[in-house]
């Protein structure tokens, strides 16, 4: 006999993939934690890069300079 109700195979195999996805999950963010406080890190150490990520990331610029961007994908 085969009874379907709350507790069936199918709801249980569903419910092992989703624990599976979220266990990646917190192994992708945690890797990306762990990279993101070591570059805090170095922005907090170096004052050189962190200007360089601010006119990288961000596009910031000192009065009176100009910026050209330059497509280099083709």
């Amino acid at each position: 006999m085969l009874f379907m109700d709350d507790n069936s195979w199918i709801v249980l195999n569903e419910l092992n993939g989703e624990i599976e996805d979220l266990e990646e999950g917190i192994e992708y963010y945690a890797k990306e934690l762990e990279t993101n406080q070591k570059e805090l890190k170095e922005l907090e150490s170096n004052p050189a890069s962190l200007e360089k990520f601010a006119r990288e990331k961000y596009w910031m610029v000192k009065p009176g300079e100009e910026i050209f961007l330059v497509d280099t994908k083709k």
